[in-house]
């Protein structure tokens, strides 16, 4: 702020990565009939403070190893994960998540205990 009061500039280089964007699909990529998803499964989940279940999943591809998987819970709450590079790298909400590897999966925990395997063919449709 005391740069700002002295009129003094600063310059600097700013970069923003956002989520992958579920409305461009991947070239060459079909929809499962009926739906604006790239590939649907049932996944293991694990809803914060039940048991574990099984959540019904619908994968949105951009690109390869991009895009964003619809998570939707037992309970019906929906969840979205963006992944860029094969990598999970945002949800929604305002409670922070984690992501680990297992093998081919991605183990993504919201700030909130649910808790999400995602595999990797599920976003890179291999």
């Amino acid at each position: 702020r005391s740069a700002a009061r002295r009129n003094e500039l600063a310059r600097y280089t700013l970069s923003v990565q956002a989520g992958a964007h579920p409305g461009k699909a991947a070239a060459g990529d079909a929809l499962v009939a009926g739906t604006p998803y790239h590939a649907t499964a049932s996944i293991r989940c694990l809803p914060a403070g039940g048991p574990a279940a099984r959540c019904e999943v619908g994968a949105m591809r951009q690109e390869a190893s991009a895009g964003t998987v619809r998570v939707v819970l037992p309970d019906g709450a929906v969840g979205h994960v963006a992944f860029a590079g094969g990598q999970a790298v945002s949800c929604d909400g305002p409670a922070p998540f984690e992501a680990t590897r297992s093998g081919d999966t991605s183990v993504v925990t919201l700030g909130n205990g649910d808790r999400f395997e995602i595999p990797d063919a599920l976003v890179s449709g291999g």
